[in-house]
This record gives structure tokens, sequence and C-alpha cells, in this order.
């Protein structure tokens, strides 16, 4: 919840402080910094020396040539896709499960043939760090792509503002107006995707 202003904190619009504003940037710049940070550390695991010597050593014999075609790269995600299971939507059971997204970057690479093995279902975001991470072992062209979705620097205040407009009793019609044209993400909902991985082969 958003500290409320004391002494001569100025107020702006509907009752929002400049406190408050300084809060919703301080936590948007906390929330960015933090992926950011997670960004990094999954491109540094997936260009382990190691992971990718393990990764490599999956591949079936004769697979490794001919890959820098459209044809090969099909090939190879093919094989990628029947070696490792990964569901849409299946983020809530990797966050309650604890340890998977751990175990990939944790300091055991050869879990990954464990999951693998076991037929465990990865998170699509897991799936693109371990396929960029064999197409960099296999040296092919490959970009690994973050979208990083922070929380907007308007979203706390905006929210509290809303909040102070219902308390105040608005018009039903005005109120459906304020709430259509600023749609924004209430803090105590659930949180927003933190962000997209993307494997992008050349």
């Amino acid at each position: 919840e958003l500290p409320t202003a004391t002494g001569n904190g100025q107020r702006r619009g509907f009752g929002v402080t400049n406190a408050d504003r300084s809060y919703a940037l301080a936590l948007h710049r906390a929330h960015l910094t933090t992926l950011l940070t997670r960004a990094f550390l999954v491109y540094k695991w997936a260009l382990d020396s190691v992971v990718g010597a393990l990764l490599l050593s999956e591949l079936p014999a004769g697979m490794s040539g001919g890959l820098a075609t459209p044809g090969g790269i099909q090939r190879l995600l093919k094989w990628f896709q029947q070696r490792y299971h990964w569901l849409d939507g299946c983020e809530d059971q990797a966050r309650d499960q604890g340890s998977l997204a751990s175990r990939l970057h944790g300091s055991h690479p050869d879990a990954l043939s464990t999951i693998a093995a076991s037929g465990t279902p990865i998170t699509v975001h897991e799936a693109a760090q371990i396929f960029f991470s064999l197409c960099h072992a296999l040296g092919l062209s490959v970009r690994y792509v973050a979208l990083l979705e922070p929380i907007a620097v308007r979203t706390g205040a905006s929210s509290r503002a809303k909040k102070r407009r219902r308390d105040s009793g608005l018009g039903e019609g005005k109120r459906e107006r304020e709430t259509g044209r600023d749609r924004v993400t209430d803090l105590t909902g659930p949180s927003p995707p933190a962000k997209r991985f993307l494997a992008w082969v050349e």
C-alpha cells in the first residue's frame, strides 16, 4: 500500500501526493532492476560452457551437421520438442514447485538431463532459454530476447487515485468513463508478467 504523505505534501489531481508519485517511481525502478538482473543471469547461464557441452552430448549422432539452414533448424527444433516438454500456462505450476526454475539457474547443469528424461514440463521461458544455449553451443547465429514488463510508473498513484474517486461518491457514469480511460493494474491484484523470452535464430 502506498504511504500517506504528511505535513505540507502537495497534492495533485485527485488527491495524489508527491510522496505517492515518488513511491510509484521507486517501485518501477526496483522492479525494472530486478528484471534486468534476472535477464542477465539467464543469459550468463545459457552461455555457460558446461551447459553447452551437456546439451551437445544429448544430440543424436549426425544431428549437428547442416544445421545452418532453415531445414536444419527445423530438424533441430523437432528433436528439441521431443526431448523437452513445455506447456503454455504452466508458470503457476513451476512457481509452486519452487525448484524447477532454480535448477536451471543453479550450479547443477546435469539436472537438465533429469528434467528431459522424466518428462517434467518446463515453462516456455525456460524452453527458449535452453534452446538458445543449444544453438549457441552449436555455433549458430542466435539472439536471446527478453521482453521486460516492469510495473508502470503511474500504476500505484493511479490506482490510489481511482480508489479515492470511488470513495468520494462520484456519479456512476463518470466513474465508468474514468475507469475506461485509465486502465491500470492495481498493486493488490495479480502481478503483471515479468518478461517473455525468445530464442531468435538467424
